[in-house]
């Protein structure tokens, strides 16, 4: 039994005692050389270990190693590829006999490793992967031939090990990484890692911290956390997770930020809490979330429930007191109700807004939904065309992602009394596809612009400082817009109000493409009667063009010129066709490109503020120096029809075939009107075809062979109507010497008759009598 006992120790005793031999007379160290002749062979690279070798094969087998480099091949910006200050592992060697690997404590102190990849794609590691290349190729053969000459031979699974680790700890390691091909540049810098503990099944506490930069991104995170895991590794969860540290990029800095976890699991529910700090586009902000999650072992699906954001905006031009989101619930193919609220100023506008509706993304991610997308508060500020304005919005909201296109069926949009309904639809490209079909039951422009309320001299005064400063510095106004947008659709108004004009049943067919904007159509009623328009306003060069023509019918002309301009001039029922072209959308600019043509004929009205027949009584017995009578009839001429053409040239307008037709008159008048200086000068010739008695006046229906010259002269706003009495001396020098030569003809005649009796009726004698007569007129 000693002789089975010493056959069985001596061989131990003797692999013990050439294992401390080894450790006492060999040193580690002069193999050194060898390292660095393999690692010239294998990679061409140079291999130093600086520090010394050490190892220990019992109680633990294990190796720490002093500081190495391995030096980077030609051509690439780093001396050196890897560089190590201390590397030191230990694992005990007993208990793996009982299929237990027991680390000691792993070591990695000032690690840095230079990744430089050059913009042709070759890289500082093909020095590696090339030469290993053949030697993997051979060792994978061998080793699939041995691996299956051990599955043939195993009949049955092997027990599985248990791991377990006292610690690993890596201080200082360092990263960089160059791309030129994809212009990428990473470095991580002072990486640091502590992993105490480790064993499957038991919570082991982890620590980490690190900065760096990704190209223009610079970032310093710090954590702890506590993680375990099964000996398959298939149940693993981490809890009591604590994050933090900074962030920043261009127009975008992270000053700090705090994450907590209270515990992660797949497919369980995680208590997630997020506090943050910094500046986004100048705007300040403090940023508070909760939210419970969900992510699902399948590493795809996940959910969220409950989320709650808040977090104050300041800036420049921004105070915003908060900007609050909640959600109720989050999952891919379900519905989630969420609500936001923003409360503050902005650009000199507060807002309190609320935003509500339920969420849906379908599960392939190719739809997003809103339904009952619901608008509700307040805006307010000086700079709106009213104020405050309380909107109340519903609608449904449709994105296919897959075809970028947008669809909004609007239930409700209500700005005060302003207003629609409809539907859009938007198609997202470099170029967006708008179409629309709106309705409105009453749009009041005025209210929106304050035309309404401004009284007349503040209006005539901010006209005039805007005309002022137009004139100063007169630009056309900027319509690149037009060029970036297609937009086609149709608008129907029940009633509208724009000038204090009043209209009716109006539809608007608009079309915007390539720079063009198109009034394809404006249909509406109006004072009884009906507008037809359209129009084009050409923005493809940089002075816009435009193209308009109009027709409006069977209109009252009264009523219209008292809403618009509160005047009373022109009464009747008017057609007006009008066909104008021009340039430029600078009013100065505008007038003098104008260019075109206007028809007017209005029927059965009158003009207010002229009395043509008291005029002409007046002026008629100022000429023939009799009393003048008194002015005792109203300042008004009724025509039964007038018509006029206007062709507008250059700044002025040119009026021909202007006839008025009235009980007592027929009118004829020709001229001009210079619209940029709001200047006329037109001569209007009355004829008279019935009595002209006035009210008290006397008659002088004498004057119905007679054509009398009205001239009306300067400004728009104070004209001058006179008679143009050289032109009536003339006319009346001319009709006395037609009378005159009427009764001396007749005079002479009887004289001829008395004196030459029969022969006084000869034609002879006619003709000489006749020649006398006119050599004496």
């Amino acid at each position: 039994m000693k002789k089975l006992s010493l056959f069985i120790i001596t061989p131990i005793v003797l692999v013990v005692l050439a294992v401390v031999a080894l450790l006492v007379f060999v040193d580690p160290n002069q193999f050194k050389p060898m390292l660095v002749e393999q690692a010239k062979k294998q990679t061409n690279l140079d291999l130093t270990i600086e520090g010394d070798i050490g190892w220990q094969f019992f109680p633990s087998i294990g190796f720490s190693l002093g500081k190495t480099t391995l030096s980077n091949p030609e051509g690439f910006s780093a001396p050196n590829m890897l560089k190590v200050d201390q590397v030191g592992l230990d694992i005990s060697v007993l208990p793996l006999l009982d299929k237990e690997l027991r680390v000691g404590n792993v070591t990695l102190i000032g690690a840095e490793f230079y990744m430089e990849t050059h913009a042709d794609g070759s890289s500082n590691l093909d020095a590696l992967t090339g030469s290993q290349q053949a030697a993997d190729e051979s060792v994978t053969t061998e080793s699939t031939t041995e691996t299956s000459t051990e599955t043939a031979s195993t009949d049955a699974p092997a027990e599985p090990w248990t791991i377990s680790l006292e610690g690993a700890n890596i201080e200082n390691a360092f990263l960089e990484i160059k791309d030129d091909q994809a212009k990428l540049y990473t470095k991580l810098e002072n990486v640091n890692l502590q992993v105490a503990n480790f064993e499957f099944d038991q919570w082991t506490p982890v620590s980490f911290s690190f900065s760096g930069v990704n190209n223009q991104q610079k970032f310093s995170i710090s954590g702890k956390a506590n993680a375990i895991t099964n000996a398959e590794f298939t149940d693993y969860q981490v809890k009591d997770i604590e994050v933090g540290g900074s962030f920043s990029q261009p127009d975008f800095d992270l000053t700090s930020f705090e994450l907590k976890v209270d515990e992660f699991k797949l497919g369980a529910w995680a208590n997630i809490s997020l506090l943050a700090k910094g500046n986004a586009a100048g705007n300040e902000f403090d940023l508070t979330s909760t939210v419970r999650a969900q992510l699902e072992k399948d590493l795809a699906t996940f959910g969220i429930e409950d989320l709650a954001l808040e977090t104050p905006l300041k800036g420049k031009d921004l105070d915003i007191e908060t900007v609050r989101l909640a959600m109720s619930s989050f999952r891919f193919g379900e519905s989630g109700g969420f609500q936001l609220a923003v409360i503050g100023n902005a650009a000199g506008m507060e807002s309190n807004v609320t935003m509500m509706g339920s969420l849906l993304v379908d599960e392939a991610i190719s739809k997003v939904n809103i339904n009952g997308f619901d608008v509700k508060g307040q805006v307010a500020g000086d700079a709106l065309p009213q104020n405050p304005i309380n909107l109340d919005i519903n609608s449904n909201i449709e994105f296919d992602l897959t075809k970028n296109k947008l669809s909004l069926i609007l239930n409700k949009l209500a700005a005060n009394d302003l207003q629609f309904d409809g539907t859009t639809s938007v198609v997202l490209a470099d170029i967006p596809k708008v179409r629309f079909k709106l309705h409105s039951p009453n749009i009041n422009v005025d209210e929106w612009t304050g035309a309404d309320s401004t009284q007349p001299e503040v209006a005539e005064k901010e006209a005039s400082v805007s005309s002022s400063k137009t004139s100063q510095a007169a630009q056309e106004p900027d319509l690149s817009v037009l060029k970036t947008v297609d937009v086609a659709g149709s608008i129907t108004i029940d009633k509208m109000q724009a000038s204090n004009a009043k209209m009716q049943n109006a539809f608007a067919d608009i079309a915007i493409k390539d720079g063009v904007f198109n009034l394809r159509s404006l249909k509406a009623r109006l004072y009884k009667g009906s507008i037809n328009a359209k129009a084009v306003v050409n923005a493809k060069q940089p002075v816009a063009s435009y193209d308009i023509d109009a027709a409006v019918q069977n209109v009252k002309v009264g009523p219209l010129l008292v809403d618009v301009a509160d005047n009373n001039t022109l009464e009747g029922t008017g057609n007006i066709d009008i066909d104008l072209k021009g340039k430029s959308l600078i009013p100065d600019e505008l007038k003098k490109h104008l260019a075109g043509t206007i028809q007017v004929k209005f029927a059965d009205g009158a003009i207010n503020g002229i009395n043509v027949a008291q005029i002409i009584r007046t002026n008629y017995a100022k000429f023939k120096g009799e009393e003048v009578p008194k002015e005792t009839e109203a300042k008004k001429t009724d025509f039964s029809a007038m018509n006029a053409v206007v062709k507008l040239n250059k700044g002025v307008a040119t009026l021909s075939g202007v006839s008025v037709q009235s009980p007592l008159l027929r009118i004829k008048a020709s001229g001009d009107a210079n619209y940029l200086k709001e200047t006329m000068d037109i001569l209007a010739k009355t004829s008279v075809v019935g009595s002209l008695e006035g009210q008290g006046g006397k008659d002088i229906d004498d004057l119905s062979d007679l054509t009398i010259p009205l001239r009306i002269q300067g400004s728009w706003a104070n004209p001058k109507v006179s008679l143009d009495l050289a032109a009536l001396q003339q006319q009346e020098l001319e009709r006395n010497k037609k009378k005159l030569e009427e009764k001396a003809k007749k005079e002479t005649e009887r004289g001829l008759k008395k004196l030459l009796g029969d022969k006084a009726s000869d034609e002879d004698t006619k003709k000489i009598t006749d020649s006398l007569l006119k050599k004496l007129f």
